[in-house]
């Protein structure tokens, strides 16, 4: 994918909002699995019925609020290759125990670099649920694979967060009109 000069990185369409940092805030998160295989379970008559991993990412999901304590999770629903979330990031909640690890700048950096979106407080929590997910999976000698990458939407106000929470919750009764569907 990159070149060895790390043009076709740079090269990539930021899908991000410039104005916005990420690290507080209200999102809309979907995440997808790769070619959008059906990982997770499947629909049965408008209820999901969850299989192994679909079953591990759900636990994931639920344990976000405990690993990453400035994260409420507002709603989620997992689906056959998806997967939505409505995540809730507060700004300096209970010491951030969600640690950025190495994506923080080193000591020896200059501290006035650009941050970039790969280690802002929401793709850090993503990042940790996506890679906790793959071990355990992976762990059980069980083939999966996420998309490399992740959907989100900034929820500015009550109507759109009403919105978004309907539409979750009525996901699985909607899935073959869904535009993740892909017939088994």
């Amino acid at each position: 994918m990159d070149n060895r000069d790390g043009t076709a990185m740079a090269k990539r369409h930021a899908f991000r909002a410039k104005w916005h940092d990420y690290n507080d805030g209200l999102y809309f998160v979907t995440i997808c699995t790769q070619c959008n295989r059906h990982y997770f379970g499947r629909v049965v008559d408008g209820e999901m019925q969850l299989s192994v991993i679909g079953a591990i990412v759900e636990e994931a999901i639920r344990g976000i609020e405990r690993v990453c304590r400035d994260a409420r999770l507002a709603n989620y629903v997992v689906k056959p290759n998806h997967v939505h979330m409505i995540i809730d990031i507060e700004d300096g909640v209970n010491g951030d125990s969600c640690s950025r690890g190495c994506l923080k700048p080193r000591r020896h950096e200059p501290q006035n670099t650009r941050p970039h979106h790969f280690n802002t407080r929401l793709s850090v929590i993503v990042s940790q649920m996506k890679g906790h997910v793959t071990r355990q999976v992976r762990a059980r000698g069980i083939e999966f694979g996420w998309q490399s990458r992740y959907h989100e939407h900034i929820i500015r106000n009550q109507q759109g967060f009403e919105n978004i929470s309907r539409y979750i919750d009525a996901n699985p009764s909607t899935w073959e009109s869904d535009c993740h569907f892909r017939p088994e």
